[in-house]
């Protein structure tokens, strides 16, 4: 999907950041990235500026208990294990499910991550008297968590989470509502104005720096737990660019290595330009 560093991404789909990585033995470099969104997305847990936000974002700085496989272009994607490593039904209560959390993850500060963790994001989420509540993610995650009732630690990498109905499809939700540190809130005072300059997750990048309206730099985590997502470019540069004609006019001068949305009479210039 590259030529010359340069990528135009037609379908939404295919926006798997680490699939971006210059071929072996090509130079490693800056991936920089012209986003459809209008701003730069919130990086204090689930993104808005819309979905885009959520898989440049979001799903970069952060990992959900539950991800999804996005290795394969030939066949739609399903989830996958992510920050839990399994999750059954408990066969006493079809509205309580038991999820096993991954061990040895640490958080970008340096904390481990814990079944406390899980516990303290779904409290952050849904408990308007929880200190760490925030109004803003309640909003954007609430959608998910409609049939949230309540969660539970069982021991230190284990927690049960309990559904107001029975719901087959309840860890599908799960994919969307990211966790994020509570090392790093707990350090800031839960501060979300200053926690959107230091943000900390478990996720494939992490967080460099902003210039607010303008762009977002993440580096690689070399230690993220999952191998086959660590991205083989040396940073990632994130710039919203809202309009198609703006995007498109980026990529062909070199200013952008990926677009998505072209102008689409402009395609046929693209493809002539060796874009993929």
């Amino acid at each position: 999907m590259m030529t010359n560093f340069r990528v135009a991404v037609l379908a939404a789909a295919a926006a798997a950041l680490p699939a971006l990585a210059p071929p072996t033995g090509q130079a490693q470099g800056t991936v920089t990235v012209a986003m459809t969104a209008g701003d730069l997305p919130i990086t204090t847990g689930s993104a808005d500026q819309g979905f885009e936000g959520m898989r440049f974002v979001a799903f970069n700085l952060y990992d959900a208990l539950v991800s999804w496989d996005l290795s394969k272009f030939d066949k739609a994607a399903d989830v996958r294990p992510g920050l839990a490593t399994a999750w059954d039904i408990d066969p006493a209560n079809h509205k309580r499910w038991i999820l096993k959390l991954r061990q040895g993850v640490k958080w970008h500060d340096g904390c481990d991550f814990t079944a406390d963790d899980v516990v303290w994001n779904f409290d952050r989420y849904t408990n308007n008297k929880s200190p760490a509540f925030d109004t803003f993610q309640f909003a954007l995650t609430r959608g998910y968590i409609t049939n949230f009732e309540s969660i539970e630690k069982i021991d230190s990498h284990t927690v049960a989470i309990n559904t107001k109905t029975v719901d087959s499809q309840f860890f599908y939700n799960l994919s969307l509502v990211v966790m994020i540190s509570r090392c790093r809130a707990e350090a800031l005072k839960f501060d979300w104005k200053e926690y959107v300059t230091q943000p900390s997750g478990t996720g494939p990048f992490r967080f460099v720096r902003s210039v607010p309206r303008e762009r977002m730099e993440m580096v690689p985590n070399k230690d993220y737990w999952d191998r086959g997502r660590i991205a083989k470019f040396d940073r990632l540069v994130l710039q919203p660019m809202p309009e198609p004609a703006t995007r498109t006019a980026a990529l062909l001068s070199g200013q952008v290595n990926f677009i998505e949305a072209p102008a689409p009479d402009t395609i046929p210039r693209l493809k002539s330009s060796g874009m993929n």
